[in-house]
């Protein structure tokens, strides 16, 4: 809007300048001799149409600043409208049948990393359970760069299974992968899960529940537990660790969650851009980060008692990752200063008859 007016400014600045340089010295014997009268009446003319040009150039201009301008949701807006429509045009013309719109009932996505020994078995169970139990679903393996025939074996579940796909992304690590393949999800209920298959895959059924009565999102929990329906296997040192993490994030993370790192979360399809567009972290700190926004706005979370056996072959290095892990904790609070003050009344839920263990 400034601009507008400096370049009116200027414009008028100039048009006046020019029209009465000529008569300052029209006063000039050589001057009026050089030009003439008639000559310079017609110079005089000119210069004024000039000066309404500019005029009316300004004032165009600040017609056109008066409307506000279109936001970029709006624009994107308008741009898939008419491409929608120039796509159902060429359809028309050519006679080709456009292509159905899916309603996909679950996205699993699973991140994963050199993964070559474990992820085959963990998919052949992930398509099988599916093809039971839902009507419609996609299976999304997310390669984080790895070294191995992990990428060359999603490709392959792909070629062979139509509601399987596979992305492939340079190493960043499993934040990154998880985020990739959630905003690339198209189900109603959207699950991650990890590549090595440690929680039974019945355990869905779950969390899935959990949703369906009104949470946005369940995440599965080895701490909270119903003593006699689930059971949880892991090694000494990796509870310990585990624990003293959990103290950590209940100070300075997200209160109130047993347990941030079970990699089995299930989200509702309308909260995914709200949480995993803002997502900054990409390593293994990034499942705090995303309870932390889930808090941040509000959103209804419910940790669910599940079964769960540590796998053999894990990436995490308990030592190295923790320290890591800790210092991207730490930072949360700073990385996300700047999410409005109005979301700052999330509701963390537990499930009823649970038992820390």
């Amino acid at each position: 809007m400034t601009s507008n007016r400096l370049r009116l400014a200027a414009s008028l600045a100039f048009g006046l300048g020019l029209l009465f340089l000529p008569l300052k010295y029209a006063d000039l014997p050589g001057t009026m001799a050089a030009i003439g009268g008639a000559n310079l009446s017609k110079l005089v003319a000119a210069l004024s149409l000039l000066v309404l040009a500019y005029l009316l150039g300004g004032r165009w201009m600040i017609s056109q600043e008066a409307a506000p301008p279109m936001n970029e949701s709006d624009a994107d807006s308008v741009i898939l409208r008419k491409t929608r429509e120039q796509l159902a045009q060429l359809s028309q013309d050519l006679g080709v049948q456009l292509k159905e719109k899916r309603r996909i009932e679950l996205s699993i996505v699973i991140p994963a990393y050199n993964e070559s020994i474990r992820l085959p078995n963990t998919m052949l169970e992930t398509v099988k359970w599916c093809e039971e139990h839902c009507s419609d679903y996609e299976t999304i393996i997310v390669d984080d760069g790895s070294t191995d025939r992990t990428l060359e074996i999603g490709r392959l579940f792909a070629e062979y299974q139509d509601k399987v796909r596979c992305i492939a992304n340079p190493h960043q690590g499993k934040g990154a992968a998880v985020r990739s393949g959630m905003l690339n999800s198209s189900g109603e209920q959207v699950l991650f899960m990890d590549a090595d298959g440690a929680t039974p895959l019945e355990e869905i059924a779950k969390l899935r529940g959990k949703l369906q009565e009104g949470y946005a999102v369940a995440i599965g929990s080895r701490i909270v537990q119903t003593p006699g329906e689930t059971l949880v296997v892991s090694s000494l040192q990796r509870k310990i660790i585990g624990r003293l993490f959990a103290a950590i994030v209940d100070l300075f993370g997200v209160r109130g969650i047993g347990d941030t790192q079970c990699g089995f979360k299930i989200f509702r399809k309308e909260v995914i851009r709200d949480i995993f567009t803002r997502q900054k972290l990409e390593g293994f700190a990034f499942d705090v980060e995303i309870l932390f926004l889930a808090h941040k706005l509000s959103l209804r979370v419910c940790e669910v008692p599940i079964n769960w056996h540590n796998k053999e072959g894990s990436k995490v290095n308990l030592i190295l990752d923790s320290m890591r892990m800790l210092r991207d904790v730490l930072r949360l609070k700073l990385i996300h200063k700047n999410l409005k003050p109005e979301l700052l009344n999330g509701e963390l839920s537990v499930e009823t008859g649970g038992k820390r263990l």
